[in-house]
């Protein structure tokens, strides 16, 4: 689906649309706002500065050995808000985060999202 993902830039308002997390996040820059608004089967690694919406009842969930939200050992600091779900299926013997932040220097906000495992 052409509009799993948006990018609505600070600067002009503007919405631009992605069919992965991953085109969404190399197009933002600080002071954006990621929205996701289908269900995703994608890791999220986080940018510093950019925010995430994910849509209510929509999910995201990665069924590989991987977490479902990481700073990637990068400083971030951002805010994820929605009433989505945030899972992470994994079936392997190892079991993987819902979100794994190693940064020390990275904050962030979460609000009105569900966690699953």
């Amino acid at each position: 689906m052409a509009t799993q993902v948006t990018v609505k830039s600070k600067t002009t308002g503007t919405l631009t649309f992605y069919t992965s997390y991953a085109n969404a996040r190399s197009a933002a820059a600080a002071g954006d706002v990621i929205q996701i608004r289908a269900d995703l089967d994608e890791q999220i690694i986080l940018k510093d500065g950019v925010d995430i919406i994910i849509t209510s009842g929509k999910i995201v969930d990665i069924k590989t050995s991987l977490p479902t939200i990481i700073d990637n050992g990068v400083k971030c600091i951002c805010n994820i808000f929605g009433g989505g779900i945030i899972k992470n299926s994994n079936t392997g013997t190892v079991k993987q985060e819902c979100i794994k932040i190693s940064n020390a220097l990275s904050k962030f906000i979460y609000n009105v999202i569900q966690f699953t495992d």
